[in-house]
């Protein structure tokens, strides 16, 4: 309840209340506490991939409206080697022999990165 002497702008005296010298900013701690929540609650759902193709033939490992985090298909003669190199992040893709993306690779999934020199001859 607002009562005649209580600050209405929360920016006006530090975002204090004149009254109790309470912080004002509790809708804000309140929802980042609520998005918090809803992040982790989504990130233990798994949202159903795009049904069909994509336009090279593979099928959709991603939720519609994010097409730009797809693997993209490799060239057959490829597949071997880049299965070998194992996964380099949970966006990296596991494939199959056809050149396209089975699956996302799980977090066990994720080898060590090379020395940082290990690329500069």
């Amino acid at each position: 309840m607002l009562l005649g002497r209580e600050v209405i702008n929360p920016t006006t005296n530090g975002g204090y209340n004149i009254v109790s010298d309470a912080p004002c900013h509790m809708g804000q701690a309140l929802t980042a506490g609520l998005l918090l929540l809803l992040s982790m609650t989504a990130a233990s759902a798994k949202p159903a991939a795009i049904p069909g193709e994509t336009f090279n033939g593979c099928l959709w490992l991603v939720p519609a409206g994010q097409a730009l985090f797809q693997p993209r298909k490799l060239e057959p003669r490829q597949v071997a080697a880049k299965n070998a190199r194992g996964c380099l992040s949970q966006l990296d893709a596991v494939y199959g022999s056809d050149g396209c993306p089975l699956r996302f690779c799980s977090y066990d999934e994720i080898g060590p990165l090379p020395e940082q020199n290990s690329l500069i001859p």
